[in-house]
């Protein structure tokens, strides 16, 4: 795990001197040592093509596992955030190939991977990464990125060379200006986020997750090719009964668990209490060596109605696992907030991040880097209550439509189905059926928020698509893994826990589990109104009833008293200074005026949120 940055010159060369480019981008790696606080290193190509920078956090082979590496040859050279998981297995595989290794460490996998199978490599990998590879024989450069997006990578074009770091912020230590795009406003209110591959800074674009880029030349397009895709459909289950799906989902995720233990530092796990970060304790704690007492973390808030402490020390207790609750108060939580919009300079609007990274900085304390996480669970085996809602939304639509009901009536049907904010004919648009379970009634309010200085229609909806009335479950379940999980949960996830230089590791993130986990059928994962319910079958071989058949408890800030509270003098500020262009500030201010109603409460945060990162970046 670390920080990565680079500079490609091209076939022309380094423009600057070698002492100047080799400061520069000594400047950037300062601007990430976060993500890497045990080692840097520096390494230009010799015909000062390209130019690698690393920040290391040691994980695996902590003596030889420096970077920039080299192979053998020296003809290839990389630069890598992240881990393969499965590296043992492929050294063993490369090494009968006749491949020679210096080192115990992943990275090197990586380089002799690419020796042999090339591009193909990426699909061979089990892991979150992000890396950008030089050949020095064919002269090119590649630049890659996991299937789901665990890991970031971005880049730019500045005064003829391409630009790449884990963060935008090195990036402009290395001399790109900083400058915002008012662009892409409508995918940021609608995601909370802005999906790949734009980001909030002009010219700075990301990565997509599960694709690369392999350039000859800095003038090349810079169009990413695809490596990794969602399976199309779900294929005919290999298991004759449920009991027998149960046993595979067990045996898959424990696989994955056991391949995530692979670490020469400690590893913990961060436990809600939910059911999906409790069965990742729980398998972890029987796949970890005899003797070994896992670490656990998790958060406790004032607030009863999400307070998890019950169920955190059920599993604790039953794994006898080494616990600590972190009491998060209000005032930690609102000075860590405003700490963010640095942190996470590709916005993220998500007002829970902060107890994840206030959370990060008491694991680092503890001594320990690496922590499992269950993130991905809600996006395979549809966890969210958004399925079942738009499921039975799609279903009212087809009616209305197909016997051309009247709006009114429709109307009266809106609190039913959980269509706050929507009038009759919104409800009646495919279009604003579902739109992934960040997104907000920004959706159909953009006329409204934005002017017509920028567009009104999220660029995403032309990469992706809002998906229809028809769609199954299962289009759900992709579509929230494309943006929600790809450029919302993950980058939270990462921004939080690297701040502090702890690394987090996905079990549910398996491309095997997850390829064979989207080819379920969908019910068995909502039957019944009962979400997850695979998942939660195998759950009940490891954790209580109670833990496991409970109410789903959403984290929840209090952020509409922070807003008409501490923050009120902020908000009165942002609508005075109308900063940023594009967005029509009357209909912020009436809702200020509303007190801002708790219908309207995601978008007003989401404004409140862009504002303040606004001034963080361009004071």
């Amino acid at each position: 795990m670390c920080g990565i940055a680079g500079i490609f010159f091209g076939k022309g060369g380094d423009s600057l001197p070698p002492g100047r480019s080799h400061a520069v981008l000594k400047s950037a790696l300062r601007t990430i040592a976060h993500r890497g606080p045990d080692d840097e290193g520096i390494w230009e190509s010799s015909g000062r093509e390209v130019l690698f920078g690393h920040r290391r956090l040691s994980i695996i082979d902590l003596s030889l596992g420096h970077q920039p590496m080299l192979d053998v040859s020296g003809n290839y050279a990389i630069v890598f955030n992240g881990e393969i998981y499965n590296h043992k297995e492929l050294r063993e595989e490369l090494s009968g190939a006749g491949a020679e290794f210096q080192t115990q460490s992943d990275t090197e996998v990586i380089l002799e991977a690419y020796k042999q199978w090339g591009g193909a490599c990426l699909s061979r990998f089990d892991g979150m990464f992000a890396f950008a590879l030089w050949d020095g024989r064919l002269k090119c450069l590649l630049l890659a990125r996991d299937p789901f997006g665990e890991k970031p990578l971005y880049h730019a074009r500045h005064e003829g060379q391409l630009l790449f770091a884990s963060e935008p912020k090195a990036l402009f230590s290395l001399g790109l200006p900083a400058q915002f795009e008012p662009n892409v406003l409508a995918d940021f209110f609608v995601f909370r986020s802005v999906p790949a591959p734009n980001t909030m800074f002009r010219g700075v674009q990301k990565l997509p997750a599960g694709s690369y880029l392999n350039l000859g030349d800095v003038e090349h397009e810079l169009k990413p090719t695809s490596y990794w895709t969602c399976p199309a459909q779900p294929t005919a289950p290999a298991f004759q009964s449920e009991a027998e799906a149960t046993d595979e989902l067990i045996d898959r995720l424990r696989s994955s668990v056991r391949f995530r233990l692979r670490s020469d530092v400690p590893v913990g796990a961060f436990l809600s209490g939910g059911v999906d970060s409790s069965l990742i304790t729980a398998l972890m704690c029987e796949e970890a060596p005899a003797g070994t007492q896992i670490r656990t973390f998790s958060v406790t808030v004032g607030d009863r109605k999400m307070d998890e402490t019950p169920y955190q020390q059920m599993v604790a207790r039953k794994y006898g696992t080494l616990h600590t609750a972190a009491a998060i108060g209000e005032k930690e939580m609102k000075s860590a907030l405003r700490k963010w919009y640095h942190i996470c300079d590709d916005l993220v609007a998500d007002p829970s991040a902060v107890a994840l990274y206030l959370l990060s900085d008491v694991v680092k304390n503890a001594g320990i880097k690496v922590m499992l996480s269950g993130e991905g669970a809600d996006e395979l085996f549809a966890g969210y209550h958004s399925y079942s809602r738009f499921l039975r939304m799609a279903r009212l639509h087809g009616k209305l439509r197909a016997f051309q009901w009247s709006y009114p009536l429709a109307r009266e049907l809106l609190p039913f189905f959980s269509a706050k904010g929507r009038t009759a004919s919104e409800l009646l648009n495919p279009r604003f059926a579902f739109h992934g379970t960040s997104s907000a009634a920004a959706s159909w309010q953009m006329d409204q928020m934005l002017n017509d200085s920028v567009p009104t229609v999220p660029h995403a909806w032309t990469i992706g698509r809002p998906l229809s009335p028809k769609a199954t479950l299962r289009d759900l379940l992709v579509y929230d893994m494309q943006f929600r999980l790809a450029d919302d949960i993950l980058p939270r996830t990462d921004r939080s826990t690297m701040a502090h230089g702890v690394e987090a590791r996905t079990p549910f993130l398996s491309t095997d589990f997850a390829r064979w986990a989207l080819q379920l059928p969908d019910q068995l994962k909502s039957r019944d109104n009962i979400s997850k319910y695979i998942l939660k079958k195998a759950a009940e071989r490891f954790l209580p009833h109670e833990l496991i058949h409970r109410r789903k408890i959403s984290f929840e800030l209090p952020v509409g008293g922070w807003l008409r509270g501490e923050f009120a003098p902020d908000v009165t500020r942002f609508l005075q200074e109308q900063k940023i262009a594009g967005i029509h500030y009357p209909f912020f201010s009436a809702l200020w005026r509303q007190n801002c109603p708790s219908a309207s409460l995601d978008v007003f945060w989401r404004w409140f949120a862009i504002e303040s990162w606004h001034r963080e970046w361009f004071p």
